[in-house]
């Protein structure tokens, strides 16, 4: 199963961004999806642990994701993770109670589901927008264009 953020940086963007070299955007791009890739794994990682009981380890090892540069695109961060993850999510699970054995009589109607996936791409979905929106100040560009000079050397 893929999971796509596509960003393409041109319309609603703040004045400064369009005098900017496209460049320093794209790298800018590249760089808020691999954070926000990471911060994907590590908290995917750290609800899946702490909700589910995984036997063979499938859930953990199989989530991948891939930073691209496209060709009308700034940038495109791919997720691959194992279909039954969405179907976790969707997955009802109980309430913590004092007596576990007697869940089902003391939960009727509130059960919660494991917010292993939705919640977790969305929130960082609309961090990312955020950071792109308002997060390449012309300081943040100036090192980026020190940096891309540094690796031209």
């Amino acid at each position: 199963m893929w999971g796509f953020f596509y960003v393409l940086f041109c319309a609603n963007t703040p004045e400064y961004h369009c005098n900017m070299d496209s460049s320093i955007k794209t790298e800018f791009v590249k760089i808020e999806l691999e954070k926000i890739g990471v911060s994907i794994n590590d908290d995917q990682t750290r609800s899946i642990r702490k909700y589910l009981n995984y036997r063979t380890g499938h859930l953990l090892n199989d989530r991948l994701f891939n930073v691209t540069r496209g060709s009308f695109l700034d940038g495109e961060l791919a997720i691959t993770h194992p279909n039954y993850e969405r179907f976790l999510d969707i997955k009802k699970r109980p309430k913590q109670s004092d007596n576990v054995t007697d869940w089902k009589k003391k939960t009727r109607g509130k059960l919660k589901s494991y917010p292993i996936h939705n919640r977790i791409i969305m929130g960082n979905y609309n961090q990312l927008a955020y950071n792109l929106l308002y997060g390449l100040t012309e300081e943040v560009a100036s090192k980026i264009k020190i940096q891309l000079d540094n690796q031209n050397l």
